[in-house]
């Protein structure tokens, strides 16, 4: 039995299907996998208990930034390596 909005009766005894609540299966997955990637990548910065009560869009921010951090990271150790290769001095080897 359906509500107004389209949404199972709460009042039903039965045990409802993950289709009949509207959850789709891999969202489960998908949800771990976000909290892991948080919790690990920002390096304990978050705990797994914090990241699993934030709201979905904060929680995707964050995962924003940090993947924004580690570009600029990663763009800014490409150029330390340019840099450090156009700087260094020939090498003078002993004449024999």
């Amino acid at each position: 039995m359906r509500t107004f909005f389209g949404l199972p009766n709460i009042k039903d005894n039965r045990n409802l299907t993950y289709e009949e609540l509207g959850i789709i299966v891999n969202s489960k997955k998908n949800l771990y996998k976000e909290i892991w990637d948080l919790s690990y990548y920002s390096q304990g910065a978050i705990n797994w208990k914090t990241i699993y009560n934030m709201p979905t869009w904060l929680r995707r921010l964050n995962i924003k930034f940090l993947n924004d951090a580690r570009k600029e990271e990663e763009k800014q150790s490409k150029q330390s390596q340019k840099k450090s290769n156009i700087t260094r001095p020939p090498k003078s080897g002993r004449k024999k």
